[in-house]
């Protein structure tokens, strides 16, 4: 596919929102005013049950035992899908675009390298997380970007996929790979420039997202971020039913 040709968006779904998909309903939102360069939507996962048939959906269960091999099958699930573009764009729910964005171009950003992190992470899976991925980069003697910023980044099918030992190796650890750390290192994907992530998790009140968000073509938003302000702001920005919602 040539650099020009339009991408497809594909949305990774877990279960268990806490905000009945509302995260998915505006990141859809927001695709349909900001994102051009646009080809198709797909949803890898579950159903959040108000999808347009603009939309195909692609129901996959999570049967691995952590949360970044359940991303990692569903992304190779994806690459396995002949109707999806090569390559895609992936993206989570809790991404909002917040300017416009041109989807074939999209860079692979990373907030630095991994060893500068992990100690900054509470003692959670995350922290685990993160720590296995920069142990297997190391013994591969592959480069330790943190690429796990919150925002979308581009798959390319057959790099990806041709990763499977590193993808079984997450099946089989505690806590996982860091998807897009594993992906963009091992796979020698273009380094895009480096950011600083933007995702919500504390506000008092809806006139702070503004100010957080301001040159930022993407950010993202926690549960307490969500309910702090962020769900409203959105309500106000993103107010009307776009192609994908049925």
């Amino acid at each position: 596919m040539d650099q020009a040709d339009p991408v497809d968006l594909v949305y990774i779904l877990g279960k268990g929102s806490r905000n009945q998909n509302r995260e998915l309903i505006f990141s859809l939102r927001s695709a349909a005013k900001f994102a051009h360069g646009l080809r198709k939507v797909f949803v890898v996962g579950e159903d959040p049950g108000f999808l347009s048939p603009l939309v195909r959906h692609v129901g996959v269960s999570e049967t691995g035992p952590n949360k970044e091999y359940n991303i990692a099958s569903k992304v190779l699930v994806a690459c396995s899908i002949s109707e999806i573009s090569d390559p895609f764009l992936c993206i989570h729910d809790d991404h909002i675009f917040n300017e416009p964005v041109h989807l074939p171009t999209y860079p692979f950003y990373h907030c630095g390298t991994l060893d500068r992190f992990i100690d900054l992470e509470p003692a959670k899976d995350y922290h685990y997380s993160l720590r296995d991925t920069a142990r297997w980069l190391k013994a591969a003697n592959a480069p330790m970007y943190h690429f796990d910023v919150h925002t979308p980044f581009p798959v390319h099918k057959k790099i990806f996929s041709g990763l499977a030992c590193a993808w079984r190796a997450s099946r089989e650890s505690s806590h996982g790979f860091i998807v897009k750390s594993i992906y963009g290192n091992l796979g020698r994907i273009a380094l895009g420039p480096r950011i600083r992530d933007c995702k919500i998790k504390q506000l008092r009140g809806v006139g702070d997202v503004e100010g957080i968000i301001r040159g930022r073509d993407v950010f993202s938003f926690s549960d307490d971020g969500f309910r702090d302000g962020v769900d409203l702001f959105l309500q106000q920005r993103l107010p009307k039913k776009c192609p994908f919602e049925s």
